[in-house]
C-alpha cells in the first residue's frame, strides 16, 4: 500500500504528457492502472483488519476512496487540470456492484 504521494509522483508528469498531446488511450489506462492498484489496496487493508464483516470492508473502502481524492487533488495541483473525479473510486465499485451502494451510503452517508 503507497500513500497518495507515490501515485501523484509516478503519474503525474506522464499524465501531462498524455493531455497536452491529447493521448485519451494512455490517459485512460493511467487511470485504470491507479483504479487496480487502489482496488488492491482494498484487499491488502481488508486482510491486515483481518475482515470478517461488511464493516471492515466498507472502511477499507471508504479509506483507500479518501486516498483517491487525495491523488485527484494532487494531480489537479501539478497539472492544473481536473484528470479524475471526487469519489470516482468508490461510483466505479457502485457501477460493478451496486447492491452494496446502500450499505455503504447508510453507513456513512450519500455520495
Amino acid at each position: 500500500m503507497n500513500k497518495a504521494l507515490y501515485y501523484i509522483d509516478k503519474y503525474a508528469d506522464a499524465l501531462l504528457i498524455y493531455v497536452t498531446n491529447g493521448n485519451q488511450a494512455e490517459i485512460d489506462r493511467i487511470i485504470i492502472e491507479l483504479y487496480m492498484d487502489l482496488s488492491n489496496d482494498v484487499t491488502e487493508i481488508c486482510e491486515m483488519r483481518h475482515s470478517r464483516t461488511n464493516n471492515t470492508f466498507f472502511g477499507a473502502l471508504r479509506d483507500t476512496n479518501n486516498k483517491w481524492n487525495a491523488i485527484k487533488r494532487g494531480f489537479e495541483k501539478r497539472i492544473g487540470l481536473p484528470i479524475i473525479k471526487e469519489n470516482g473510486f468508490v461510483n466505479a465499485w457502485f457501477d460493478t456492484m451496486p447492491e452494496i451502494k446502500h450499505l455503504y451510503e447508510k453507513r456513512y452517508g450519500a455520495i
